[in-house]
């Protein structure tokens, strides 16, 4: 322990003492914005592509006060994750089946984090708590192993429905990951193998995921920048990641875990089915794409000079609205392809300051983004 990081979650053992003190004398925990009336009950950190959360399902879980906050913070943890592999851990199973399946702590657990699990659609799960290994079958997509063979008395297996795989046998588990692979194998006394698996969760598009990458709305018009936001959509810097549409293949601007960029061709109208796939597989979803659109970039400058999308060949005319006055303006070819610039001239009787700005061209309003003016 002096020289190798140890990251524990807190067992209903080290809460024979009041509060699982002796638990927090050993331990020099992290900090992770929790309440500091929690320090080191639950926290979270990152290590190379995974953020690693660490859940206290003993009294934080047990109290409803303590519950909510905790339950708060794992919900803003998980979002605020950019991580490819989100990997949570804590004490007591919510799909193993032994002596303690229905303990009140697991059904706490089953009703209470699980939702939170699979509303971010986390990929593997570690417990304890039964004496033994459990492997189960994928539960909405999550596959949640259980590791209770280090020492202690052995319990048998139950027979519950989400069992995949089990042992009543002392073990430790070896996880490795290897880019979008996760390998976890069970190894016994002996340093024999009896179980391994590999996790390899595949894209998730989030609901209505694909806007613009310009306004994040869903009007895209044509050649524009699009952005796709979900789980597991890829890793940066790697080039196994592509994105159709119509089944042609597009330009890609950045790729990471929850967001990827790409570009539209400027001939394709109409509807568009967009397809991600990893080497873990596919998602895909319907959008349309419109001929005009117009997209405000919401840069915090501006004046005399907007960029925008969904304007491309646009020459018709233009109307820039400052706050609640109209200036004409004009469409020129912006910075990169499938951004436009739009020209126009600042009143001299404006003050600088924040302005909110919105573009009109014919009958198409773009969204109105907050800029200042200087």
């Amino acid at each position: 322990m002096p020289r190798v990081p140890f990251y524990p979650c807190p067992g209903n053992h080290d809460y024979y003492e009041t509060s699982a003190a002796p638990y927090f004398l050993l331990h020099d925990l992290p900090n992770d914005g929790v309440d500091p009336a929690e320090h080191g009950r639950y926290y979270s950190f990152e290590w190379g592509d995974a953020t690693f959360i660490s859940i206290d399902s003993n009294e934080p879980l047990n109290d409803p006060r303590r519950r909510a906050r905790m339950l708060e913070w794992l919900d803003k943890t998980l979002a605020e994750s950019d991580r490819f592999w989100r990997i949570v851990y804590f004490h007591h199973p919510p799909f193993a089946s032994g002596p303690n399946e229905d303990d009140s702590l697991t059904a706490l657990a089953r009703q209470h984090i699980v939702p939170i699990l699979e509303k971010h659609n986390v990929p593997v799960v570690f417990n304890g708590h039964e004496h033994s290994y459990q492997r189960s079958k994928p539960v909405k997509g999550a596959v949640y192993y259980t590791s209770g063979g280090g020492g202690a008395p052995l319990y048998p297996i139950g027979k519950g429905p989400t069992v995949a795989h089990g042992a009543s046998a002392y073990h430790f588990l070896r996880a490795v990951i290897a880019d979008y692979r996760l390998r976890v194998e069970a190894v016994d006394l002996q340093g024999k193998t009896f179980d391994s698996s590999a996790i390899t969760p595949k894209p998730i598009f989030r609901r209505k995921g694909i806007v613009n990458a310009a306004s994040f709305e869903t009007r895209i018009g044509r050649g524009a920048p699009l952005s796709i936001f979900g789980w597991q959509l890829g890793m940066a810097g790697r080039d196994d990641v592509t994105v159709e549409a119509n089944g042609r293949r597009l330009e890609l601007l950045a790729v990471s875990a929850n967001q990827v960029n790409a570009a539209l061709p400027p001939d394709l109208t109409g509807p568009v089915t967009i397809r991600l796939t990893t080497p873990n597989g596919s998602d895909s979803a319907e959008i349309e794409v419109a001929p005009i659109a117009p997209a405000l970039f919401s840069t915090e400058d501006a004046g005399p000079v907007l960029y925008a999308t969904g304007l491309l060949d646009w020459t018709g005319p233009l109307t820039v609205k400052l706050g609640g006055i109209a200036v004409e303006g004009r469409v020129a070819p912006g910075p990169v392809p499938g951004v436009q610039q739009i020209d126009f001239a600042v009143p001299n009787s404006f003050a600088n300051g924040p302005l909110d700005v919105s573009v009109r061209a014919g009958q198409f309003e773009s969204n109105t983004v907050r800029v200042t003016l200087r």
